[in-house]
């Protein structure tokens, strides 16, 4: 008795055992497997534009980085909706990634929804944009100092183009007439920055914000840059002063553009993808891409996330005043 009860003892350590070792194993050949095949990214904008652009910019080394074919997706339809529902509905295994702006933080308050950033979990940001301002090059406004008196004394509201009412570039012109302390202006809304920045050289507004796509037009000479809202000097414009290195007034407005995955998705999957970005981000194919437009601006999981929390809380606070306006401007026919 005493035999077959040591005996069945012993069988049973040796399970335990290697059932444990082998859960081990698993484990390790579960992440050793990461990427199980290729990886979607889903780019929440038309082939040709400045998303779509950067990451197939970093594809190159993305693929060969992690050894397998990294597919970029374009969908723009639904504002963004259907491309950021299709990742945050997939299973959380890194295989599926969103790429947007800083605009994906404002979908849900142009009434989509389901567009909640709970739903991701940031990977990595790869780059950023600045806001610039821009009078036509016969304009009398000759430097931000100008534009900032012009918008406190007219006793006209000041007309200025956007390239959508509340997107980023009309985002930006709020927060600027916060920081002057006036409001005097009626932001007009264009279908894009082609059609806005057009505008402002046939003379319909006086002046604009926009990102590095006013480059065309600066360099033709049709328009004039007055100053960048951002940190420091821009790299594809180092001849543009800052706003604060004219003014004195503490304020920027960088946009990042980054990388989402599905919320839930393990952290050491998160590590590989970024990691991998930062390589990317890193490349010579990349550093080429961003001489001519963005600059080339690597955070990781961690602190992208931090950055989107910030950001998503200031919103919330700022964005009802923000939908009122341009409520009231669709009302007056604020929109082109």
């Amino acid at each position: 008795m005493k035999r077959t009860v040591s005996v069945v003892l012993c069988l049973v350590f040796v399970c335990f055992f290697a059932f444990a070792g082998g859960g081990k194993e698993g484990s390790a050949e579960g992440e050793a497997q990461y990427p199980k095949g290729d990886i979607s990214v889903l780019i929440a904008a038309a082939a040709g534009g400045g998303n779509d652009l950067l990451v197939r910019a970093l594809l190159p080394s993305l693929e060969r980085t992690l050894k397998v074919s990294v597919v970029p997706v374009n969908q723009p339809g639904g504002r963004g909706a259907i491309a950021f529902n299709e990742v945050a509905s997939a299973r959380p295994d890194g295989q599926k990634l969103y790429f947007n702006s800083k605009s994906a933080l404002l979908m849900k308050f142009n009434g989509i929804e389901e567009a909640k950033m709970e739903r991701l979990v940031p990977v990595a940001q790869a780059a950023e944009d600045v806001s610039i301002f821009v009078v036509r090059s016969d304009s009398p406004i000759k430097n931000i100092k100008d534009l900032i008196n012009h918008i406190k004394t007219s006793k006209e509201r000041v007309k200025a183009g956007n390239s959508g009412m509340g997107a980023l570039w009309h985002l930006s012109q709020i927060l600027f007439c916060q920081t002057i302390g006036s409001d005097n202006i009626l932001s007009i809304a264009y279908n894009g920055s082609s059609p806005m920045l057009t505008a402002l050289v046939s003379g319909e507004v006086e002046f604009v914000t926009c990102g590095p796509e006013a480059k065309s037009f600066i360099d033709a000479g049709k328009v004039r840059p007055l100053c960048v809202v951002y940190p420091g000097r821009y790299p594809s414009f180092p001849d543009i002063p800052t706003l604060k290195e004219e003014t004195g007034l503490d304020y920027d407005y960088p946009v990042w553009r980054g990388f989402f995955t599905t919320a839930g998705t393990d952290p050491k999957i998160l590590k590989i993808l970024s990691d991998a970005l930062k390589i990317a981000v890193e490349s010579e194919e990349f550093k080429k891409f961003t001489a001519v437009g963005m600059i080339a601006s690597f955070k990781d999981s961690k602190a992208f996330a931090e950055i989107v929390d910030k950001e998503q809380k200031s919103l919330e606070i700022l964005m009802p005043g923000v939908m009122a306006q341009i409520k009231s401007a669709e009302s007056s026919g604020g929109k082109k």
